[in-house]
C-alpha cells in the first residue's frame, strides 16, 4: 500500500463519540489473487491506487499503477482475478466514485503488467465496476457486476450487454461453480442469485451469434438427476411477511433459440407464442411425455420434470382435442431424447437421466419396482377406460331420448322407464370404481377400486425405494417398512378384475337389451 500516515487517522474521527470500527482504514490490501498457472505469481491490489505483482513468491514486489493509461489515482481495487490459463494475465476491477467518479474501470494484462487494456467505459456499462468472473472453459465469456447489474460479454469485453432479467442492484461479487457451471452471483443488498448453467452462453461465444439467426437451435443438455428432497424443517407454507427463496427447478433444463415467434405450421397457418411442441422418447423410440412450451424470439428455457405420461383417474372427463398431457410417474435413469417441434422446424438432443447418487439402490431394482408400478397404472387405464364406457352410454341414451321426443312415439314412457333403470345401473357400476356425480364436498371411499388403485401409488411415488421381500433379501424402504409391492398390486387387479365383471354384465345384457328396444322402435343410436 502507499502507507500514507493521512490515511490512517481513523482514531482522530472527532465527535463527542470515537466512531472506529476498523471501517475507517484506509491503505489496506483488499485483493490478492495468486496465478493458479505458476507458483510464486501473486497479484495484489490495494484501496489507496496500488496494484502489485510478485513473481517470485513475495520476495520482491512491483507497483503497476504507472503503467496503465487513464487509471484513478488512489482508487480502490476491490477484485483481481487471474487467468487460469495464462501466468502473465490478470483482470483487474477498480472503482472511484469514493471521489465522486462513476466511471466504470476494467483492465487486463497479458504481459505481467508491462502493457494494459481498458475492457470497459460509459459507453458499454451502467455504474461503477465491482466484480468479474470468467468463463472458466471459454475465455471470451466474461460477466461484469456493477453497481447497477450484471454485464456479459461473449467477445473478451468488446461489446457488453445488460443481463435485463436480473435485478438492477449493486453486484458485488461472482463465482462460476466449477461442477454445475452456475453463475453465482452475490449483491450489497445481502442477496444471492444463481443463474443456472451458462454453457449457452460459451456455445455463443465459442461459435458467435450466427446461432440465433438459425430457426431453431438446440443447446446441449446437461445431465438430469432422479434427486429425491426431503420437506425442510421449520415452517412449511410461506405465508405473509414469511420470506422463501426460489428453488432450482426439478429435472432437466433445456435451452433453445428461436429465431422467430410467427412461424408457420405445414398448412401455412401462423403459431402462437405457446404452439411449441416437446416430445420426450426413450431409448426404444417411444414418445412418453409430450409438453406444450410458451417462447419468445432469442434464448428459452424449460425444465422437464423428468416424468412420463400422466394415466387420467376415472373421476376425470376425456380431455379436450389441444389439452396439455398431464404428467405422471418419474422415468427410469437412462438416455432419453428431446425433440422440440416448432412449424415445420425441428431439433433433437440427448439427455442423461441419472439416479440419485446419494441412494443405496441398483437398476436392477429399480426396474423391478417399475414393472409392477405399470402394472398398476395399466390397472388405472382400465378402470378410467370402463367408466368412459358409462359416459358413452349416457350420452347415447340423451340422443335415444332426444329422437324419441322429436318423433312424438306413443310408447315414450317405456323408454323413460327403461333409461331410469339403466340410470340406476349405472351409477351403481359407477360407484364401484369412482365418486359419482352427485357426491358433494371430498369423499374418498377405500372400498371404490379407483380410489384404492390410486392410495397405492404412495408405494410407488418413485423410482426411489427397493421393492419388498418378493425378489430375494428383504430391504428396507426408503420411507421405512411396508407391505409387498407385488401384493398390494395384485390385491388392486384382483379388486378390478371383480369389478369388470359386472361391467361385462351389464353392457352384454341391460345395454345390448335397450339397443334392440331402440332399434325396434326405428330409433337410430348412431347416425
Amino acid at each position: 500500500t502507499t502507507n500514507d500516515p493521512n490515511k490512517q487517522k481513523q482514531v482522530e474521527s472527532g465527535g463527542l463519540t470515537y466512531d472506529v470500527t476498523n471501517a475507517e482504514n484506509y491503505t489496506t490490501i483488499i485483493a490478492i489473487s495468486p496465478s493458479p498457472v505458476q507458483q510464486g505469481v501473486i497479484w495484489v491490489g490495494t484501496d489507496d491506487g496500488n496494484i502489485q505483482l510478485t513473481q517470485d513468491g513475495g520476495k520482491t514486489w512491483s507497483n503497476l499503477v504507472s503503467k496503465i493509461k487513464g487509471f484513478p489515482k488512489g482508487a480502490w481495487i476491490p477484485q483481481i482475478k487471474a487467468s487460469k490459463s495464462n501466468a502473465g494475465e490478470v483482470y483487474v476491477v477498480v472503482n472511484n466514485y469514493r471521489m465522486g467518479d462513476w466511471t466504470p474501470y476494467l483492465y487486463r494484462t497479458r504481459d505481467f503488467g508491462k502493457t494494459w487494456q481498458s475492457l470497459v467505459d460509459q459507453n458499454d456499462v451502467w455504474g461503477y465496476t465491482l466484480s468479474f468472473v470468467q468463463d472458466p472453459v471459454e475465455p471470451k465469456l466474461m460477466f461484469l457486476g456493477t453497481e447497477f447489474g450484471l454485464y456479459v460479454s461473449i467477445d473478451e469485453g468488446t461489446n457488453w450487454n445488460k443481463w435485463e432479467e436480473y435485478p438492477t442492484v449493486s453486484t458485488i461479487d461472482m463465482q462460476i461453480h466449477p461442477r454445475d457451471y452456475d453463475l453465482v452471483i452475490g449483491t450489497f443488498g445481502r442477496s444471492a442469485f444463481v443463474l443456472d448453467d451458462i454453457r449457452p452462453l460459451r456455445e455463443l461465444a465459442q461459435k458467435g451469434t450466427a446461432i440465433l439467426n438459425e430457426p431453431l437451435h438446440l443447446f446441449p443438455i446437461p445431465d438430469a438427476i432422479l434427486a429425491l428432497y426431503a420437506q425442510a424443517t421449520g415452517t412449511r407454507f410461506a405465508a405473509d411477511a414469511i420470506y422463501k427463496g426460489e428453488n432450482r427447478a426439478y429435472g432437466a433444463l433445456v435451452t433453445f433459440a428461436l429465431q422467430d415467434v410467427t412461424n408457420k405450421d405445414n398448412k401455412g397457418n401462423p403459431l402462437d407464442y405457446d404452439s411449441l411442441k416437446v416430445e420426450i422418447s426413450n431409448e426404444a423410440g417411444q414418445v412418453i411425455r409430450t409438453l406444450k412450451v410458451r417462447v419468445e424470439p432469442g434464448l428459452n428455457r424449460f425444465n422437464w420434470w423428468l416424468d412420463s405420461k400422466g394415466v387420467r383417474q376415472p373421476n376425470k372427463p376425456r380431455p379436450k382435442p389441444d389439452a396439455k398431457e398431464t404428467g405422471g410417474p418419474l422415468v427410469l435413469p437412462g438416455s432419453y431424447t428431446v425433440s422440440i417441434h416448432y412449424g415445420q422446424d425441428k431439433v433433437s438432443g440427448q439427455v442423461n437421466v441419472l439416479p440419485d447418487p446419494r441412494l443405496d439402490i441398483s437398476l436392477e431394482d429399480i426396474q423391478k419396482i417399475d414393472q409392477l408400478r405399470q402394472r398398476l397404472l395399466n390397472s388405472m387405464m382400465q378402470a378410467t377406460e370402463a367408466v368412459d364406457k358409462l359416459r358413452d352410454a349416457q350420452d347415447v341414451m340423451a340422443i335415444v331420448m332426444k329422437r324419441v321426443d322429436q318423433k312424438n312415439l306413443s310408447n315414450r314412457d317405456e323408454f323413460i322407464k327403461r333409461k331410469e333403470q339403466l340410470d340406476a345401473s349405472i351409477d351403481r357400476l359407477w360407484g364401484l370404481i369412482a365418486t359419482t356425480k352427485n357426491t358433494q364436498g371430498i369423499y374418498r371411499d377405500p372400498q371404490q377400486v379407483g380410489t384404492y388403485i390410486s392410495s397405492l401409488g404412495q408405494y410407488f411415488n418413485g423410482p426411489f425405494n427397493p421393492p419388498s421381500s418378493d425378489f430375494g433379501t428383504p430391504k428396507p424402504l426408503f420411507f421405512g417398512s411396508s407391505p409387498s409391492h407385488a401384493m398390494v398390486v395384485e390385491k388392486a387387479e384382483k379388486a378390478l378384475e371383480e369389478t369388470l365383471k359386472q361391467y361385462d354384465q351389464f353392457f352384454e345384457k341391460d345395454w345390448e337389451e335397450f339397443k334392440t328396444f331402440a332399434s325396434d322402435n326405428k330409433i337410430a343410436l348412431f347416425d
